[in-house]
């Protein structure tokens, strides 16, 4: 399926870091990365490949080992989603701040599902569902904030916030093909 709207233009940052990603210095970094922490996803604790930049402070190859988190590609295509989504919901409600907490669910891959139900001892999605929602258990939210990487502060009250339909950002989303690892 093609998109009717045209892709938007890159920023210079972004065109940058683009150039930097496919440079052999963020290649040797990024295999230092997975020596260093392994192929294991940070959030669901399954086998995870992608190298994600926890801030852009030292981005150039000067980057700690700290700056950077193993994250399956689930993960980190919800962790990415998370925060257009955090940032679009600022821009277009600015009274209201965070996500609501069935977007949080919805945005939680099958992985970080099955880890929460397993940690708080709930036998089906759908209880896990009725936890984050309705019961408003501030443990699993918690939890569930922390397996996506992003920090939301949950609205007190107010319509639930729909956002983007998630094709698009399908659409725009390319598989990676990264030098060959040996996790």
């Amino acid at each position: 399926m093609v998109s009717q709207f045209p892709p938007l233009p890159l920023t210079d940052n972004q065109l940058t870091y683009r150039q930097y990603i496919a440079s052999p210095v963020w290649k040797a970094k990024r295999q230092e990365a997975l020596a260093f922490y392994g192929c294991i996803c940070n959030r669901c604790k399954q086998h995870g490949t992608d190298v994600h930049h926890k801030t852009y402070d030292r981005v150039g190859g000067q980057e700690l080992m700290e700056d950077l988190e193993i994250l399956c590609r689930p993960c980190h295509e919800a962790h990415h989603r998370l925060e257009r989504l955090a940032k679009s919901s600022k821009r277009k409600t600015p009274k209201r701040t965070g996500i609501n907490r069935t977007a949080l669910y919805r945005y939680l891959t099958s992985g970080q599902k099955q880890a929460l139900m397993s940690q708080f001892g709930l036998s089906k999605e759908r209880d896990l569902f009725s936890a984050m929602s309705t019961e408003n258990r501030e443990d699993v939210n918690a939890e569930a904030t922390k397996m996506v990487g992003y920090n939301f502060s949950f609205p007190a009250k107010g319509p639930s916030h729909r956002g983007g339909t998630g094709k698009a950002d399908q659409l725009r989303s390319k598989k990676r093909r990264w030098a060959k690892i040996s996790c």
